[in-house]
């Protein structure tokens, strides 16, 4: 028996001669009953959706179980290490790519190491801060580096780092005295 009758029931049974603090009390135990009886009912509709969707995560759970079963196959094991012995080649090809860079860069910089007394110091201290430094304790990066080696690249194909020649005069010794006639001949000509 549903407890709202039972309730009904307690009330009829008092009949009109009951007192209204028990008439009130029954009403305030029929509102709670109803409160409960509704929380009750909500309670379970969230619960058939909880099931819903529980069942619908095991489906899910399955379907990924199998998905990795197959994953597991010869065929996709052996594709996996075909494709780690790739990427293990190009990490390799990378590394010695970079280790090519930091090489070549430490060898150019050491033209921008030259101490006070060479030809070039004024012109290296000029274009010194187009350069990345590495601080104490640190390595520059490989995009620093690669920076560096264009910059610096640039520079030498300009021939900005070749030290300057103070030229004494003359002429330059001639390659044999036959030449050196034509030269002169040549020149005859055009004096006035």
């Amino acid at each position: 028996m549903a407890i709202k009758e039972i309730l009904d029931r307690i009330k009829n049974t008092l009949g009109a001669d009951a007192s209204a603090e028990i008439t009130a009390l029954l009403a305030d135990a029929k509102r709670e009953a109803d409160d409960i009886l509704d929380s009750n009912a909500s309670a379970n509709k969230e619960s058939a959706s909880r099931k819903a969707k529980i069942r619908d995560l095991e489906a899910e759970n399955e379907r990924l179980k199998d998905e990795a079963g197959k994953a597991t196959s010869p065929e996709a094991k052996a594709e996996l290490e075909r494709l780690k012995k790739i990427e293990a080649q190009h990490l390799s090809a990378q590394a010695e790519a970079d280790a090519k860079l930091k090489a070549t860069w430490a060898d150019k910089s050491k033209t921008l190491a030259v101490d006070k007394t060479a030809k070039i110091y004024d012109k290296v201290q000029k274009v010194l801060d187009r350069f990345a430094v590495p601080t104490e304790g640190q390595e520059l990066t490989l995009d620093q580096i690669k920076q560096n080696l264009s910059t610096y690249e640039l520079l030498e194909s300009t021939q900005y780092f070749t030290a300057e020649t103070n030229e004494t005069g003359g002429r330059a010794p001639a390659a044999n005295l036959a030449d050196q006639t034509k030269v002169n001949v040549f020149a005859g000509k055009f004096k006035t």
